[in-house]
């Protein structure tokens, strides 16, 4: 017999944190990955067959085909997209009951390394990698063989071994060498900026055509420090604000102007000293980041 309608949203509800946990990491998007979230819901309540107990599996299942459905439509869009792209940056997602370290797997590195692996590719890698799931029960996620999909984990991890980011793991490393970023920011200090950005540290904006940007990376550590340097001069007299926060499991930096935010900073740490700076300006991609508290 059907469970009520209220019990199968229940049981969707309870899969929130985990399927919002998948479609994110496929995505690199928080806004993309809550509409793929209300498609499964919609179709979750409108079929009649799925026993309750079963909910997990179908609904990880049909998560995960439109995810791979949307990254194939979305190929071309990205392609063409204005500057450089980068993932949506979030304050928090919510699926720590995984029985795995999460955070490096949110990290804006991580999520952009994703990016040269096919959709299917990615969907293998993620579900087993950093969800866990076992071969058997991906093949049943993609309509693949157990074989089969050994030998996509296998390529994926061959495309992106050597590019894997070496990330810090002490978040108290990482907050400090943001903080000490901060200040020589606000202090136009190029001898502060020395002291916590790699020489060959990489500067990537995401403007999509709707704000200021750097139109393409920026390289070496004099350029982003005179970069940063003269930005701050020129907004010296706005009413700016700025604030220490976790963004993708790792410190980030909020600009604020007149009380909205315009700019989202996320960092890759290695070795103690800054390796890439990570800006995300585009409007639109920061509509779902939470208000400053």
């Amino acid at each position: 017999m059907q469970a009520p309608q209220q019990e199968y949203l229940q049981l969707f509800e309870n899969s929130r944190p985990r399927l919002l946990g998948i479609a994110y990491r496929m995505l690199g998007s928080r806004a993309d990955a809550e509409d793929i979230l209300q498609e499964a819901c919609v179709r979750w309540l409108a079929q009649e067959s799925t026993e309750p107990e079963s909910a997990q599996a179908w609904l990880t299942t049909v998560t995960t085909r439109l995810c791979i459905d949307y990254l194939r439509r979305a190929h071309v869009k990205r392609e063409c997209y204005a500057g450089t792209w980068l993932p949506e940056p979030v304050d928090f997602i919510d699926d720590s009951e995984d029985p795995v370290d999460i955070a490096q797997s949110l990290h804006t590195a991580f999520l952009l390394l994703l990016e040269i692996l096919s959709p299917t590719e990615r969907a293998v890698f993620l579900l087993r990698e950093v969800f866990n799931y076992e071969y058997r029960d991906i093949g049943a996620v993609l309509k693949l063989s157990d074989a089969n999909c050994r030998k996509l984990l296998s390529r994926a991890r061959r495309k992106i071994e050597d590019r894997k980011p070496r990330i810090e793991p002490d978040r108290g490393k990482q907050t400090e060498l943001v903080q000490h970023f901060q200040q020589a920011i606000e202090q136009e200090d190029l001898t502060q900026f020395e002291q916590v950005l790699a020489r060959d540290a990489i500067l990537y904006s995401d403007h999509g055509g709707k704000a200021l940007a750097a139109r393409r990376p920026i390289f070496s550590r004099d350029k982003i420090a005179r970069l940063l340097m003269g930005l701050r001069r020129k907004q010296a007299h706005e009413d700016q604000h700025v604030e220490l926060r976790t963004v993708n499991q790792g410190s980030g930096l909020l600009f604020y102007q007149s009380g909205r935010l315009h700019t989202v900073m996320t960092f890759l740490v290695e070795n103690g000293m800054i390796r890439a700076v990570y800006v995300v300006r585009n409007p639109d991609k920061l509509r779902q980041f939470s208000p400053s508290v």
